[in-house]
C-alpha cells in the first residue's frame, strides 16, 4: 500500500508541496513583522521633566506625586541628581500633581490632562519657602551705666596685711 506522499509525488503534485511550504514561511514572516508593531502600541502615558530653583539650578530629591481621584491611582517619583523625574505607566485621564522638597514651597498643578500613548514634558520651577513666625526680643537692664562717672577705690595689701598704697580713680 502506498502512502499519500508517494501518491502525490507520482501524480506530479510536488509543486503543491512547495507552494504549501512557501505559504507557511510567508505567514511566519508576516507575523514576525506585525507582532512588534502591535505590542508597541500602549494605552498609558508618561509625565517627565526637570525640577529647578528660581536661579535655574537643578533640584535633586524633590518628590513628585501624580494623583487621579477618578481613576483611583497615585504614582510617586523622586528627582535624580540632574533634577530629572519621570512618572511612567499612567493611564489616560485627569491628574493633580504635587511637587515637594524641604526648603522649597510646595508646587501644585490641577487638571493635568493625559491622553493615550503620550509623554507630557513638564519642567517645574520651585520657589524658596518663606518662613513665617514671630520673634520676641527681650531687653535686660544694664548692670553698669556707661553715661555717668563712678568713684572706685582700689586698695592693694601686702603680705603683712598693711595697706601701703591706696589709689583713687574716677572712670568715665
Amino acid at each position: 500500500m502506498k502512502d499519500i506522499g508517494s501518491i502525490l509525488e507520482s501524480k506530479g503534485c510536488k509543486q503543491f508541496q512547495r507552494i504549501g511550504l512557501l505559504a507557511v514561511c510567508f505567514a511566519i514572516l508576516a507575523l514576525a513583522i506585525v507582532t512588534p508593531t502591535a505590542l508597541a502600541q500602549t494605552t498609558v502615558s508618561t509625565i517627565e521633566g526637570t525640577i529647578k530653583d528660581a536661579q535655574g539650578s537643578v533640584v535633586s530629591g524633590a518628590t513628585v506625586v501624580a494623583k487621579s481621584t477618578t481613576l483611583g491611582i497615585e504614582r510617586t517619583s523622586t528627582s535624580d541628581e540632574n533634577g530629572f523625574y519621570r512618572l511612567a505607566a499612567l493611564p489616560a485621564g485627569t491628574y493633580s500633581l504635587s511637587i515637594t522638597h524641604s526648603g522649597f514651597a510646595t508646587k501644585n498643578f490641577e487638571n493635568v490632562e493625559l491622553t493615550v500613548n503620550r509623554t507630557l514634558s513638564l519642567d517645574i520651577p520651585l520657589e524658596v519657602k518663606t518662613l513665617e513666625g514671630q520673634v520676641d526680643v527681650v531687653a535686660e537692664a544694664q548692670l553698669l551705666n556707661p553715661t555717668t562717672s563712678a568713684l572706685a577705690l582700689l586698695s592693694l595689701r601686702n603680705k603683712s596685711g598693711k595697706c601701703p598704697l591706696m589709689v583713687e580713680t574716677t572712670w568715665t
